[in-house]
């Protein structure tokens, strides 16, 4: 049960606890390998997150997966089992307000470790889906 809402709260809600799928809106090269990107990860276009990523092949108006402050990462598990909690932190001197996922921070099944999730059919700000999808 969701304790702001009320609502029951399925097995991906609770996995996906501060997981969202967002737009990039805008790519800045800083020292390589580090890009910092401008995720809209709401329906307000004025609600966005910094990121600092070193993913390879991000652009513009790719739809990825974030995990935003709060979530644990990899996907749902415990501290106990080797998940991190993302915060804000500084990453080449600017802040950064959570992070890009792969298919292994997903805990998806054949999801690559280090290469982007870019993802079709999730409205910004949904959950991404229980498993990898299939083109």
């Amino acid at each position: 049960m969701c304790e702001d809402c009320g609502h029951e709260m399925t097995q991906a809600d609770l996995k996906y606890t501060n997981y969202k799928v967002g737009k990039i809106i805008e790519v800045e090269e800083m020292k390589p390998p580090l890009k910092k990107v401008k995720v809209q990860v709401s329906d307000n276009e004025d609600e966005s997150l910094q990121i600092v990523t070193n993913a390879k092949h991000v652009a513009e108006d790719d739809m990825v997966v974030v995990a935003c402050e709060g979530a644990l990462v990899p996907a749902g598990k415990t501290e106990e089992d080797g998940a991190i909690v993302v915060a804000k932190t500084s990453v080449g001197g600017q802040s950064s307000y959570g992070i890009l996922c792969d298919g292994v921070m997903l805990d998806w099944v054949g999801g690559a470790n280090g290469v982007l999730v870019k993802i079709e059919g999730v409205d910004i700000g949904g959950r991404p889906p229980m498993a990898k999808p299939r083109k």
